[in-house]
C-alpha cells in the first residue's frame, strides 16, 4: 500500500519484542517494506575490574543483543523475507531514534508486555523513544495482532491530533478500513453538578472536533463514524476500543515536549499502558 517504506523494529530478546517483530513480518507479506531489526547494548558504568578485562564485559553485554538479532534473522528467513540487523551501544532510546533517522525509516516499532504499563512507563525506553522520535512509533502489546481494518482515532483539537486524524484517514483510505473519530471532554462527569454550563460547552467543542475530522475524511472519500463522550478521555478511548474491537488506535504526540507529557500521566500514556490493540503515535 506504500504507507511505510522502511521500518525499524527494536528487539531486546524479550518475548514482547520478538512478538512485535513477528507481527511486522506478517504485515510485510505483500508489502514492499524494508525492515531493520535493531538491538542496543547498554553502556556499562560499573567497575570493569570486577570482570578482569574490559573486552570480557563488552562481550558479556553484547551476547543478549547478538542472540536477539540472530533469532530475528532466523524468523525472517523462515518467512522468506530479508531483514537487516544492527547492534548498537549506548542509551537505547537515543540509539533507536538515531538509527531510524540515519536510515531514513518512517516507522519505529516497539513491543510491550501486554499488561498495564502505567507503573513502568515512567522513564522507560518506550516513553523516551516516543518523546524524542521524529517519526511515527507503533507500540504493539504482547498478544495483540496488528491490523488495519478497524481504526479508532481520538481528537482534541490540537495540531497533534489533527496530524493523527490525517494519518488515520490516509490509512483508512488505503485499506478501505472502518474509521471512528472520538473526542471526550476529559473532565469528571461529576463536574456537571458544579459547572453544568462549562460541561455543555466542552461537549459542544468536542462535537466540533469530530465533525471537522469527519469532513476531512469525507473529502478523502472516507466515511467516518463519530462519537463524543463525557468524562475521562483515556477511559472513553479504551472503552470504545474494546467495545468496537478496534485493531488500531491512532493518536497524536507533541514532539520532544511529548516526553514530559508522557511522564505526567497524559492521555497518551494511559492509552498506551492499557490498550487492547496496537497504538500508532503520529509524530509529524
Amino acid at each position: 500500500m506504500g504507507l511505510f517504506q522502511k521500518i525499524l523494529v527494536g528487539v531486546d530478546g524479550s518475548a514482547a519484542s520478538l512478538y512485535a517483530f513477528r507481527q511486522i513480518l506478517r504485515f510485510s507479506h505483500g508489502e514492499k517494506i524494508s525492515c531493520i531489526a535493531a538491538s542496543v547494548v547498554p553502556l556499562y558504568e560499573g567497575d570493569l575490574r570486577l570482570f578482569g578485562v574490559k573486552k570480557d564485559i563488552k562481550a558479556f553485554l553484547r551476547e543478549p543483543c547478538e542472540k536477539a538479532l540472530a533469532v530475528t534473522s532466523q524468523e525472517a528467513e523462515r518467512e522468506g523475507l530479508s531483514v537487516h540487523t544492527v547492534c548498537m551501544e549506548g542509551k537505547p532510546h537515543e540509539e533507536l531514534v538515531n538509527c531510524a533517522l540515519e536510515n531514513q525509516c518512517d516507522l519505529i516499532v516497539l513491543g510491550t508486555r501486554g499488561e498495564s504499563l502505567e507503573k513502568y512507563l515512567l522513564g522507560s525506553v518506550t516513553a523516551r523513544v516516543i518523546g524524542y522520535s521524529a517519526v511515527d512509533v507503533l507500540v504493539i502489546p504482547f498478544g495483540a495482532a496488528i491490523g488495519w481494518q478497524n481504526i479508532l482515532c481520538p481528537v482534541d483539537g490540537s495540531a497533534a491530533s489533527k496530524n493523527a486524524a490525517e494519518r488515520a484517514i490516509h490509512i483508512a483510505a488505503a485499506y478501505r478500513a472502518a474509521l471512528k473519530i472520538l473526542s471526550a471532554t476529559n473532565m469528571p462527569v461529576e463536574s456537571y453538578a458544579y459547572a453544568p454550563e462549562l460541561m455543555k460547552t466542552m461537549v459542544k467543542q468536542a462535537d466540533v472536533y469530530v465533525q471537522e475530522a469527519k469532513k476531512l475524511a469525507a473529502a478523502q472519500g472516507v466515511e467516518a463514524a463519530v462519537a463524543v463522550r463525557e468524562g475521562d478521555a483515556p477511559e472513553a478511548i479504551l472503552r470504545i476500543a474494546r467495545e468496537d474491537k478496534a485493531e488500531l488506535i491512532i493518536m497524536g504526540s507533541h514532539g520532544r515536549s511529548g516526553l514530559k507529557r508522557l511522564m505526567m500521566g497524559s492521555v497518551t500514556e494511559r492509552v498506551l499502558g492499557n490498550a487492547p490493540c496496537p497504538v500508532l503515535v503520529v509524530k509529524r
